[in-house]
């Protein structure tokens, strides 16, 4: 696989629009272009220094990540590129403290539940995070994902001694 993953700062992240565009459409896409243009992390994948996919994540709370977005060229899916950038951010989000990591998946999106499954991810309710964290941190945990209806929420537990 002749793939290079990068962070990318701010300033550096409008080449990856069009990926957004490939990937999403309506709310989905106005929302995924103002979390890309924002603060969030983005690791770029890159093949032939043209932009192939992109994640996007952030700490929602101490120990915990989400993965905001995920995205990849049409060109590219089923071809490995989307477990690759998704391993690259969970190494990410695992050296910036994350012992547990959210991300949320559309109903019926098949390719990206399987996904997620394939790295360790599980179903993740509510009242499973109200459990874990307690029911406060569980809402300001809910709401940092923008979580909406028709989505569903995964969690993978980060192995190693820092257990949540």
């Amino acid at each position: 696989m002749d793939i290079s993953i990068q962070e990318r700062q701010r300033a550096d992240r409008r080449d990856l629009l069009a990926i957004l565009r490939e990937s999403f459409s309506g709310i989905y896409l106005w929302h995924a272009r103002r979390i890309l243009l924002g603060p969030a992390a983005v690791l770029a994948a890159e093949s032939s220094r043209t932009p192939i996919g992109l994640v996007i994540m952030k700490m929602l709370a101490p120990g915990v990540g989400y993965v905001y977005y995920l995205a990849i060229s049409p060109a590219e899916r089923r071809r490995g590129t989307g477990g690759f950038l998704l391993d690259r951010c969970l190494g990410y989000l695992d050296s910036h403290g994350a012992r547990a990591v959210l991300a949320s998946v559309t109903e019926g999106n098949l390719p990206s539940e399987r996904l997620v499954a394939s790295r360790g991810f599980h179903i993740c309710r509510f009242r499973d995070l109200a459990r874990r964290f307690g029911a406060a941190a569980a809402f300001r945990l809910w709401m940092g994902m923008t979580v909406a209806p028709g989505e569903r929420v995964f969690m993978r537990l980060m192995e190693g001694p820092r257990s949540i």
